[in-house]
């Protein structure tokens, strides 16, 4: 399997209403250009890539509305990323991937098990005009929550949001934005 594209959602979590009309945003976006949906992700922005029993549950469902009909399997991918894991001071944010097996049948009730997936980045050879132009659509839909993080601030003893997001992203830059201009590029849409 190979994830190919990440569309994130534009709603906040307390945007129930919004949340069926973006999922057919990116259904569309999909089509368009031929993908198939092969799993979702999520962050937990401030503690460890563990699933909580709701991520379990969110799995299972997605799992079960992607199996398909018949004897057709398609896997289901779960995703979380640890961007600021404050019980970590490494520089690096932790992902996980994994997947649930279903609870034995004679306990049908119980949770699932979580299952973790190994997993290989692969840096893509270029950037693309559409992934600069989503990411500064994104900056500006968030700016104005109030849980925005000041990327000035201190993260971790003398390290910054700033300067852990930079270490973060630095060994998953495309090839052809070994120069900085990328993390500039960064900094400059995420410090105002």
């Amino acid at each position: 399997m190979t994830v190919q594209q990440a569309f994130p959602c534009k709603c906040r979590l307390s945007d129930k209403e919004m949340a069926g009309k973006i999922e057919d945003e990116i259904r569309l976006n999909m089509d368009r250009r031929a993908l198939t949906l092969v799993g979702w992700y999520h962050s937990h922005p401030t503690y460890q890539a563990d699933p909580s029993l709701r991520d379990i549950d969110s799995q299972m469902d997605y799992q079960l509305q992607l199996k398909g009909a018949g004897n057709a399997y398609n896997p289901c991918l779960g995703v979380i990323v640890a961007p600021y894991d404050l019980h970590h001071s490494r520089k690096d944010s932790t992902m996980l991937a994994f997947w649930v097996a279903p609870p034995p049948e004679s306990k049908p009730c119980d949770y699932g098990m979580p299952m973790s997936m190994s997993y290989t980045i692969s840096q893509d050879t270029f950037i693309t005009q559409d992934v600069l132009t989503e990411m500064k659509w994104l900056t500006d839909f968030y700016s104005e929550e109030p849980d925005l993080i000041n990327f000035k601030d201190q993260w971790h003893q003398s390290t910054s949001f700033m300067d852990k997001l930079k270490g973060s992203l630095a060994k998953k830059f495309p090839k052809d934005q070994t120069d900085g201009r990328f993390l500039e590029y960064i900094h400059n849409l995420l410090i105002h």
